[in-house]
């Protein structure tokens, strides 16, 4: 594996922002960080020697970094062979007037690109019945927006599902079978033990009363592979059932929940508890009858998703949250549903049989009306966050890379680090463009130049 030199973006690094800054990637770490005028990147012999500098787009790359391009593999990765005379060169990325940040996270995300996790799967092949292909190759919904992500600047996703045993199995097929088995951190279902009255988009016939040997159930059916739940802990027994969450090593997601204040104090006190998406599906915030979104803002030790397109949490709300939990608790989601990143107005995706549309950041059953996700990614969120909250920048990305990560015991990713695992992004200042995206020093993505 080649080094990597991504030379002169402005990095948003753990606590402060570095201009003209530089971070050299070797064998897969972030081997160093530092400005370009340091001698290390400025006067080193063994690394200007032969450096080829290229600036984005994979024609450039291909050009100036003696490389030959044979396509883009199933999930989005490019595939290059060097010739016998190419050396050790490292490849050189010129960020000027870019940030390069740690790899987003997508913590939360049912779909993208009309792609859907829970897509109906064939068992004769393991992919989905209405797929596409590249190259003559039958490609998975997982595979599909695997390589959709690497071109918005995520690395690490949890594919999120409602509970249907068909579902739930072919998902885990197809993680079997799936060729960027590390980037995929498990998976993450809504219910099936929630609270009717805070159903949102989940359907009634896939809320059940809790049980332990349902699961049971789930956890073998996921293959070990289920890492969060959303469960409403006012239902008869959830309490229990949480203790059987963490005895699996899944953590529980508190959500689609009209829980009182009164029946929360009765959580226990030592467990890690994630809430899915904060204010949506779940009793609020009152100075009468405070509910669940009201015990999150006043408790300092839980995690709490946050969606910031602007649709789903109102801006003062989000104003709220900032101001009252602690930042390093908070995880930017997008709950994005299959038709996110489709032209709005469009109603090709759908999603548990129904058919979708999008409006705004949105996405919405075109039938009921009823809102289903979004149709933003974290990054969407980013530059808003920043410029109407008045967060600083490094503050939004932990929130959107380093704090899931860590909420799902992932330390060696996350920040632009010495030591850490090159998982970065390369993005143009309103984070629409992503320029170059690498997971574990690999390069995933490389955008055309704008």
């Amino acid at each position: 594996m080649r080094d990597i030199i991504i030379k002169g973006g402005t990095l948003i690094l753990p606590g402060s922002v570095m201009e003209n800054g530089c971070v050299h990637v070797r064998k897969g770490k972030i081997l160093h960080i530092g400005k370009a005028e340091n001698p290390r990147f400025r006067d080193n012999p063994g690394l200007q020697t032969g450096l080829r500098q290229t600036g984005f787009g994979q024609a450039d790359l291909l050009r100036q970094a003696d490389t030959h391009h044979s396509g883009m593999d199933q999930a989005g990765v490019l595939r290059t062979c060097k010739p016998e005379d190419s050396g050790n060169r490292p490849l050189v990325f010129n960020a000027h007037g870019k940030y390069v940040i740690p790899a987003l996270v997508e913590m939360h995300i049912h779909g993208y690109g009309g792609c859907d996790f829970e897509a109906p799967v064939s068992e004769k092949d393991g992919v989905n019945n209405n797929r596409a292909s590249v190259k003559g190759k039958k490609e998975s919904p997982l595979s599909r927006i695997a390589g959709f992500l690497s071109g918005q600047g995520v690395g690490y996703f949890l594919p999120t599902i409602v509970y249907d045993e068909h579902v739930l199995k072919s998902l885990t097929s197809s993680m079997e079978a799936c060729d960027v088995p590390e980037r995929v951190m498990g998976i993450y279902i809504e219910g099936p033990f929630i609270s009717e009255q805070k159903r949102g988009g989940i359907h009634n016939d896939k809320i059940m009363p809790v049980d332990p040997s349902l699961l049971k159930k789930i956890y073998e059916l996921s293959g070990g592979r289920l890492r969060m739940m959303t469960i409403a802990p006012e239902i008869p027994g959830a309490l229990k059932l949480i203790g059987d969450l963490n005895r699996y090593g899944i953590i529980p997601a508190l959500g689609h929940s009209n829980a009182s204040l009164a029946e929360l104090k009765a959580l226990p006190q030592s467990t890690e508890l994630n809430v899915t998406h904060l204010f949506n599906g779940m009793s609020g915030v009152s100075h009468k009858q405070p509910g669940l979104a009201h015990w999150c803002l006043l408790n300092k030790s839980i995690y709490t998703e946050l969606n910031c397109d602007g649709t789903h949490v109102h801006p003062a709300a989000m104003e709220l949250s900032f101001r009252l939990r602690p930042h390093n608790r908070i995880v930017m989601i997008s709950d994005a549903a299959p038709a996110a990143g489709l032209v709005p107005g469009s109603t090709e995706a759908t999603m548990r049989g129904k058919k979708l549309f999008v409006k705004h950041a949105g996405v919405y059953e075109k039938d009921s009306g009823v809102l289903v996700g979004s149709g933003f990614l974290v990054k969407d969120s980013i530059a808003a966050v920043h410029r109407n909250h008045g967060i600083p920048l490094w503050e939004v990305v932990k929130m959107a890379a380093s704090n899931p990560l860590k909420l799902l015991g992932i330390e060696t990713s996350g920040s632009l680090e010495a030591g850490m695992d090159a998982d970065i992004s390369v993005f143009d200042t309103d984070f629409r463009n992503c320029c170059l995206q690498l997971f574990k020093g690999k390069v995933m993505h490389i955008g055309e130049p704008v």
